[in-house]
């Protein structure tokens, strides 16, 4: 699978398009893969990573064996919001400031900042960073990444409220952008639907 796939190391396969495969056999995993890949062309995978895998287990999470679905209730629980803040010719920053204290975190949110105008909120749980999961960057990787983005004026920032995130987490529902249930603010205070 080509490292474009975002497949990383260590990651653990739990669904292959909407079958759970946990309890497969490594070669049955690889030959449903490659199975559906000749059929359709394309594949969708669920993954935990490596790390997110024993995170789960410790707290006593649980994988569903049954297929889930992205439309169903339960992802009422969770309220990602993927935010597409764009710098007016006034504006020189974006307006928050990160942490990193085992996962990232928005510390801070200045009053009337273009981050508060889109709603987003201290404590928020930040997944990615501009299409790019965040989990295995450094600090300084992520303060690269905002600086460039305050030349390009533009920066897209998917947040997660801090129950949200430990509902995914403990029921071990992977989050990104892509996702049908995801909120997409491409300006303050309006939210996108997803066709």
């Amino acid at each position: 699978i080509p490292v474009s796939s975002g497949l990383n190391k260590g990651d653990h396969i739990i669904y292959v398009e909407s079958r759970n495969v946990q309890q497969s056999t490594f070669q049955n995993i690889v030959d449903l893969i490659k199975r559906t890949f000749d059929e359709n062309g394309q594949l969708t995978l669920v993954v935990l990573t490596g790390p997110a895998y024993h995170e789960l287990k410790r707290r006593g999470g649980y994988l569903e064996m049954k297929p889930f679905s992205f439309q169903s209730t339960e992802t009422e629980n969770m309220k990602p919001r993927l935010c597409k803040l764009k710098l007016s010719v006034d504006d020189y920053d974006f307006g928050f400031t990160l942490k990193r204290s085992g996962v990232l975190f928005v510390q801070s949110v200045e009053p009337n900042s273009l981050a508060d105008l889109y709603n987003i909120k201290e404590d928020d749980v930040v997944l990615e960073l501009n299409g790019h999961d965040i989990k295995a960057l450094s600090m300084n990787k992520i303060s690269e990444m905002i600086e460039s983005s305050k030349q390009t004026r533009e920066l897209e920032i998917l947040v997660i409220d801090p129950a949200g995130y430990e509902f995914s987490i403990t029921h071990a529902i992977p989050i990104n952008s892509h996702l049908p249930f995801v909120e997409i603010k491409a300006e303050p205070g309006k939210i996108i639907d997803r066709i």
